[in-house]
């Protein structure tokens, strides 16, 4: 959801501005929905996406960073590799099924999963947010809720080099239903707009 008000709701905006004759209803929430079930014309999903009979076009990546304000770094310590964050407060996204098992990466390649603990958790990433800005921990979030966050100064991000960068933002929309091209416009416009380098990552 955090997506679709900061980003997505802004595009609807310019996008039915420029075709007038098209018709949007959108739903927002962070429960995975069944297009075909449900009826849906088209998803944006944030994840690594699993084979399914779904098409999937990438929209941008979804770059993720452990961040803090930097009032709790000074007052804690910066973390320098992943393990460093058993001795910090960390806020979880609570809509994970694993949220307090952070994925990192090594040097060479190799997993290095870290359990952390911490005394937030929320189901929201705008709230993690917030109370990142206010000093109470570190938060692993995307950078589309964040960027500019960092490029102010307001928050500071954390072992960059250890964040494993897998997930995408895409649209998914069903195999059997033939593509519209109204959602295709639409799709084509979400990509031009975000695209490899979204204006959120800028000048990160």
């Amino acid at each position: 959801m955090s997506f679709g008000f900061l980003h997505l709701a802004p595009a609807l905006g310019d996008f039915l501005v420029r075709y007038p004759d098209v018709t949007v209803d959108i739903a927002m929430n962070d429960r995975f929905v069944d297009l075909v079930e449900e009826g849906f014309d088209v998803a944006v999903r944030i994840a690594t996406l699993p084979d399914s009979s779904l098409i999937a076009r990438r929209l941008a990546p979804a770059r993720r960073v452990i961040c803090a304000s930097p009032q709790y770094l000074r007052a804690r310590g910066a973390p320098q590799v992943p393990d460093d964050l058993r001795a910090h407060d960390c806020l979880f996204y609570s809509n994970l099924p694993s949220a307090r098992d952070w994925r990192f990466v090594a040097p060479n390649g190799s997993a290095l999963p870290v359990t952390v603990a911490g005394r937030l958790s929320a189901n929201s990433g705008d709230v993690l947010r917030v109370a990142a800005l206010h000093g109470l921990g570190l938060a692993n979030l995307p950078t589309f809720i964040v960027g500019p966050d960092l490029q102010s100064g307001a928050l500071a991000s954390v072992l960059d080099a250890f964040v494993t960068q897998d997930l995408s933002i895409s649209a998914v929309y069903p195999h059997s239903r033939q593509l519209s091209p109204t959602v295709r416009v639409f799709v084509d416009f979400l990509a031009a707009r975000f695209g490899p380098h979204p204006y959120w990552d800028l000048p990160l």
